[in-house]
């Protein structure tokens, strides 16, 4: 995503072809061993060539590696030429700890070679838009996707047609139009990486923002967080999808209502991303128009 007229321009997003050969890589937290062999069995079942991650046991109960291994393994696959994209096996915690050794690399990998994740990957998809304009496909890991029904020649990621995302009128906060790549993820690593080298001020974008185990008074703090370094006078629309496990469900609501209330961009919640049994794909960086009127409203994706 480059800057352009003070904006930042879309970009095209990479489509995959189911079969090919995909990278399962591990930058975040441990596997389950079990679970990343039942997995990739189940995705091959599907047709999907999976290359599996290369390690799986655990380090410090934290992460799935020590951080120069879990780097080494990005930079494996991406220099491989028979890999197609790189699919996370999970979140967790740990993508943000390789940023400043890939920082200097992002530049050398193909643009023709997606990430694919979220929660813990938004930071690698925000820092690599930010360092080339390249995005990447923001939806379920590996092991959450394994559990999805419908054929892989229809997903988003493989080229089908991108059916726009509808809202109803209770889920309009503030109504109005606005036009402009797709970038957020995970609110918490938004909030933490936003206005620093590894992403952007959002100029123009819609900003896509969802969240998984915090209170509603830290959803509330990261928005305000956000606020304060500029972002939503920055965006064109926000998009808040899901908060699971956020606490009651209605005090969420309360604090997105209450904080879109000081907005002057359109605002809509409930959109079908996040931690939740929805989790659509969408690209990071692609072009987005957000139609929002009292009554209702959709999210269009133009590029696809």
């Amino acid at each position: 995503m480059k800057k352009k007229n003070g904006e930042l321009s879309a970009t095209v997003p990479q489509f995959l072809n189911y079969a090919k050969l995909i990278g399962a890589f591990s930058p975040g937290g441990k596997n389950d061993a079990d679970e990343l062999f039942t997995s990739s069995y189940i995705m091959s079942l599907k047709g999907l060539r999976i290359a599996p991650a290369a390690f799986e046991p655990g380090y410090l109960d934290i992460f799935s590696a020590p951080d120069s291994q879990r780097l080494q393994e990005i930079l494996r696959l991406m220099a491989e030429d028979g890999i197609q994209a790189l699919w996370a096996t999970r979140g967790g915690h740990g993508a943000m700890r390789l940023l400043d050794s890939l920082e200097e690399k992002w530049s050398s990998f193909p643009k023709d070679k997606p990430i694919i994740g979220y929660s813990d990957i938004t930071a690698l998809h925000l820092a690599r838009l930010a360092a080339t304009g390249v995005g990447g496909w923001h939806g379920p890991n590996l092991t959450s996707y394994c559990k999805e029904s419908f054929p892989l020649e229809e997903a988003p990621l493989f080229g089908s047609k991108a059916h726009p995302w509808y809202f109803q009128d209770i889920a309009v906060l503030r109504p109005g139009a606005a036009q402009g790549p797709l970038l957020g993820g995970n609110l918490t690593l938004f909030s933490h990486l936003y206005g620093g080298k590894y992403c952007s001020p959002s100029c123009g974008c819609i900003l896509m923002l969802e969240d998984v185990g915090e209170k509603p008074y830290a959803i509330d703090r990261y928005l305000v967080a956000l606020r304060l370094k500029g972002a939503f006078e920055k965006a064109a629309g926000i998009v808040f999808g899901q908060f699971t496990d956020c606490g009651n469900p209605k005090e969420i609501e309360e604090v997105l209502k209450a904080f879109s209330d000081s907005l002057r961009v359109p605002v809509a919640m409930g959109g079908p991303f996040g931690h939740g049994p929805i989790n659509i794909f969408w690209y990071e960086g692609e072009e987005g128009l957000l139609e929002l009127t009292s009554g209702g409203g959709k999210l269009s994706f133009l590029m696809r």
